[in-house]
């Protein structure tokens, strides 16, 4: 099956609520009353999983956010697992293409009653997600802003997580700032950002490298019409004579190249590359020597305000739902005692690492996440537990039909 959807079609976009803030805030926070804020806009079948292609508005600069949900076939399982997925820094929604319909599929064949939907979104300047307007600034802060207002667009109150590498700083922040919204954590190779040892040495620094950027890409607009455009070439200007007669399967066999030769220190494999392609690349079929990369250039720059490692403890030590670290031993190059000191902190999380395994293992070896996830919800009991909240709920209104009568 794959179809087209109409417009109107939504995407279990329920009503809007507010948790934290007087009514006359929330439009702040929520999505406004009557707007369809996100829209399936094309639909396809592989199995019992249902895969559908998203677009999401959000408040802030009325921007499209493009995403990917999957689901199973049986929708009318009375305890439903709601998972956002946050991919890394640079990479798109397809990084969870091979995981997230296995979780799906995992649970239609092996329980009655439970169903699982994983939303997985671009992040505001990847894939096929629009780029920000305006003189923007790269803040740490966006993202979660992204993050909840994406929530937000699906109608959820709450959820789980499962995060990649940059995703897993941006939900780690998320989680310790709106604890109420999130039911579980899951953090495939990350805890934390990076951050400032010594902010009173590093802060100026770190201010001079942001200005820097955005001054550079500033000029750059001024020389390279192709910047305006907000992508950076997929081809210099010395490799033109080469690629000149590629066709379009050339073009992706020397993009994913690329990407292994760029992501060499994480062990991206060639199948995982081509992965991301479909989302992270544009390619000119007129002229393939202005094929680009659909990432904003702006990504690059230096992210500000960098946290301290006082203020990352701080957001630890405020997370509360159960957590866990799957980690690939030969994973992201990050400091093992900044880690094992973090990880005194939140003491409730558990750790996974899984050996021989590259920061990206979650493409290119799914079932090693598979296998720990399903263990950590059942020992968690997450998934019981909304089992049995559900069938209470319809006890009590089982109950109340039966006074009515009488």
């Amino acid at each position: 099956m794959d179809r087209v959807l109409q417009r109107s079609d939504t995407f279990e976009a329920g009503p809007t609520f507010s948790l934290l803030y007087p009514q006359e805030f929330s439009s702040f926070l929520l999505s406004p009353h009557g707007q369809q804020s996100c829209i399936c806009v094309k639909t396809q079948q592989s199995g019992q999983v249902v895969i559908k292609n998203l677009e999401i508005k959000i408040i802030r600069g009325n921007l499209r956010i493009s995403g990917k949900s999957w689901s199973s076939v049986d929708s009318e399982r009375p305890t439903h697992i709601k998972i956002i997925a946050m991919h890394g820094w640079l990479d798109n929604s397809d990084s969870f293409a091979r995981l997230a319909p296995m979780i799906v599929q995992y649970y239609y064949d092996n329980t009655h009653d439970v169903q699982v939907t994983i939303v997985a979104y671009d992040q505001v300047g990847c894939g096929w997600s629009q780029h920000r307007g305006g003189d923007y600034v790269n803040s740490a802060i966006e993202y979660s802003m992204d993050m909840i207002e994406v929530i937000n667009a699906l109608g959820w109150r709450t959820c789980g997580v499962l995060a990649h590498s940059l995703g897993s700083s941006v939900a780690l922040t998320t989680i310790s700032t709106f604890g109420e919204r999130f039911e579980f954590y899951v953090s495939i190779d990350s805890f934390g950002t990076f951050t400032m040892q010594h902010p009173d040495v590093e802060a100026p620094f770190q201010l001079r490298h942001a200005i820097t950027d955005r001054l550079k890409y500033n000029h750059s607009l001024l020389v390279n019409p192709q910047a305006i455009k907000g992508r950076s070439l997929l081809f210099r200007p010395q490799q033109f004579e080469k690629v000149k007669n590629y066709n379009r399967e050339d073009v992706i066999d020397d993009a994913a190249n690329q990407l292994v030769k760029r992501y060499r220190i994480y062990g991206l494999d060639k199948q995982s590359a081509l992965l991301f392609l479909p989302r992270m690349l544009h390619i000119d079929e007129q002229n393939v020597m202005n094929s680009s990369w659909n990432a904003d250039p702006r990504l690059y720059h230096h992210i500000t305000p960098l946290p301290s490692e006082a203020d990352m403890e701080a957001l630890i030590k405020n997370i509360k739902c159960p957590t866990l670290l799957i980690m690939a031993e030969k994973g992201y190059p990050f400091d093992r005692n900044k880690f094992r000191t973090r990880l005194n902190i939140l003491k409730h999380a558990e750790v996974i690492w899984i050996p021989e395994m590259h920061h990206h293992f979650h493409m290119s070896h799914p079932e090693q996440v598979l296998s720990h996830l399903v263990k950590f919800l059942d020992t968690k009991n997450t998934v019981q537990s909304r089992f049995q909240l559900v069938f209470k709920v319809k006890i009590v209104k089982v109950i109340r039909n039966i006074v009515q009568l009488l």
